[in-house]
């Protein structure tokens, strides 16, 4: 429909082979895991998870804004230990995760925090010389070039 779309406005097409070569994980879930998905089910996947995509967006930007909202709560910058003990953990997890920002924690360094959360540790390290410290009832993030 693209390629018609583009044709029919009179601009060249760019073939990309890598479109085609189930090496690349794209290509292969388009042309072989799909399809076969689609044959099981005897109907056309792609509507299906095309409209769940859909769904699930809308819901992701709902948590998200709970998330937000669970962080600014007090302080957005050093989020209250107490307010994320409150919270379905869930949404604990996901405030966390967007309080730390890039590079995305990992679901381990999640759970190393939230044990930081819960008073069950102190402190947590975390990849690319991360900190993330518990004192007076908030979280402190460190980076490399801050930890003395």
């Amino acid at each position: 429909d693209v390629r018609a779309v583009v044709q029919e406005h009179g601009f060249a097409t760019v073939d990309d082979e890598t479109n085609r070569d189930p090496r690349f994980r794209r290509s292969w879930v388009r042309h072989e895991l799909l399809p076969m998905l689609g044959r099981g089910a005897q109907r056309d996947l792609v509507p299906v998870l095309a409209r769940q995509a859909d769904l699930l967006r809308a819901e992701s930007e709902l948590l998200d804004e709970l998330a937000d909202a669970l962080l600014t709560e007090a302080d957005p910058e050093q989020p209250s230990t107490r307010v994320l003990r409150g919270a379905p953990i869930a949404l604990a997890r996901r405030a966390l995760r967007r309080w730390l920002g890039s590079p995305p924690p990992s679901a381990d360094e999640i759970e190393r925090v939230m044990a930081v959360v819960q008073g069950r540790a102190v402190a947590a390290e975390l990849a690319g010389g991360r900190r993330v410290r518990r004192s007076h009832g908030r979280l402190h993030r460190d980076d490399a070039r801050t930890v003395r």
